[in-house]
């Protein structure tokens, strides 16, 4: 089941929303740690996409927060009594924050997001909240910036597969492994408004380039599409409000919103 969780801290605005995108990782990987050794251990040394994200952090009404959201029970179950018993004080690089709570802000039964579409799926629209990239296949690392439904919806069903293993007895079935191809062949942009933004991230300022925005997805011939490939298809787009769309997800990129329900 993912969840959602947000720490509110007071401290230090920092020079930029991604200036401790660093420290965070790593102090996710610490909460898991003080509970769980052997499974941060696991989700670090693992080459298959992780099963959390994380969003920058963020200040508003002259206060921090940061949202850490877990794909799969077995972090929930480690993060949270991690969370009860750790010391308030933070530490960021040279900042010091306070932990003054934490609140669940979103969740979703695994059979939530499997309900099929209420209605013929047509379309799906996305907001990037923050920068979004992928990167392409091949030897040379090379970043793709703009949206691309048979990259994002391969990303995600590989993402969906990813938390199974972490979800116990009560995991979901996987997502098929042709999602790239479908959405290549029967998903195309109708719409498409934003453009590439430039992250500073981590205190030695590592460059990152993504898009920011509002994108439409449409699908082709609807009519034509089996009862299983419409349901992935707004499963997939349910669940990367959770999981994040493209690289540094655990560096607060690709936060992914839904903007109308599927």
């Amino acid at each position: 089941m993912p969840l959602t969780l947000r720490l509110h801290f007071t401290g230090p605005q920092s020079p930029g929303p991604f200036r401790h995108a660093d420290g965070l990782r790593a102090l996710a990987y610490r909460w898991i740690a003080a509970t769980d050794p052997a499974l941060a251990d696991a989700i670090h040394e693992t080459n298959a996409p992780k099963p959390l994200t994380l969003s920058p952090l963020s200040w508003e009404a002259g206060h921090a927060w940061v949202d850490v959201t877990l794909l799969a029970e077995s972090l929930a179950d480690a993060v949270a009594p991690a969370l009860a018993s750790v010391p308030p004080e933070v530490r960021l690089g040279q900042d010091r924050y306070l932990l003054q709570r934490v609140e669940p802000v979103a969740r979703a039964s695994w059979e939530e997001l499997l309900e099929p579409p209420a209605h013929l799926l047509r379309s799906v629209s996305l907001r990037l909240l923050t920068p979004t990239a992928s990167h392409a296949s091949g030897t040379l690392r090379k970043a793709l910036p703009l949206p691309d439904p048979a990259i994002y919806y391969g990303a995600w069903a590989r993402r969906w597969n990813a938390a199974i293993p972490w979800c116990g007895p009560d995991a979901p079935p996987p997502a098929p492994a042709d999602m790239t191809t479908l959405a290549d062949e029967r998903v195309a942009i109708s719409y498409l408004h934003g453009g590439t933004c430039e992250a500073m991230m981590g205190d030695r300022d590592r460059r990152f380039i993504g898009f920011v925005g509002t994108v439409r997805f449409a699908v082709l011939d609807p009519a034509t599409l089996g009862v299983d490939e419409q349901r992935w298809l707004a499963t997939l787009s349910r669940f990367a409000t959770y999981c994040g769309t493209g690289v540094e997800t655990l560096r607060g990129m690709g936060q992914t919103e839904l903007t109308e329900p599927v």
